[in-house]
């Protein structure tokens, strides 16, 4: 099944508008595109080649060198796997490059064997529309708590110490 975040859906498309206005600000009406049967031919082409694919059992790897730019299925499989060598790697949906600057770029060298999924009994977290939309939120909430009873116990501990540094 097809899964993805709203709140990621919202940030990911902040970056396209953006990048739509620029162009048309810079270049207006004057430029027409390539369609084929409606559709733009650099989609239609994306979508040729293999995005139809990532949600699928069909492994489609790309070379290497494509690898580093474009996301293949093989690529969108490894995000969605597991295994613990796979997981916060291959973020991007069509492209790579950032995955690759980010360091979190996973380019698999032959036809791997993968379980899909969510391990360790995270999909109970999911399990309703609202922990759908809130759990992002939630996690934050907890790491920003945590690390802040963190911050306060060692700060107990520098007071403690300098306390008895005193007596």
């Amino acid at each position: 099944p097809f899964s993805l975040n709203p709140d990621l859906s919202l940030l990911q498309s902040c970056p396209k508008s953006n990048a739509t206005g620029i162009w048309v600000y810079l270049f207006g009406n004057q430029v027409s595109q390539i369609l084929i049967y409606g559709v733009s031919c650099e989609l239609f082409l994306f979508y040729l080649t293999g995005s139809n694919l990532r949600h699928s059992h069909i492994w489609l790897n790309y070379p290497s060198r494509i690898s580093h730019i474009v996301m293949s299925p093989a690529q969108h499989h490894i995000h969605h796997s597991v295994d613990s060598k796979h997981y916060d790697k291959n973020f991007g949906y069509i492209l790579s490059f950032w995955d690759w600057i980010f360091g979190t770029l996973y380019i698999p060298i032959g036809h791997e064997k993968i379980s899909f999924g969510l391990a360790n009994g995270e999909s109970q977290m999911y399990n309703t529309t609202t922990n759908l939309f809130l759990q992002p939120f939630k996690a934050v909430w907890q790491g920003y708590t945590k690390l802040f009873s963190e911050h306060q116990i060692s700060n107990n501990q520098i007071s403690t110490n300098q306390e008895c540094d005193n007596e």
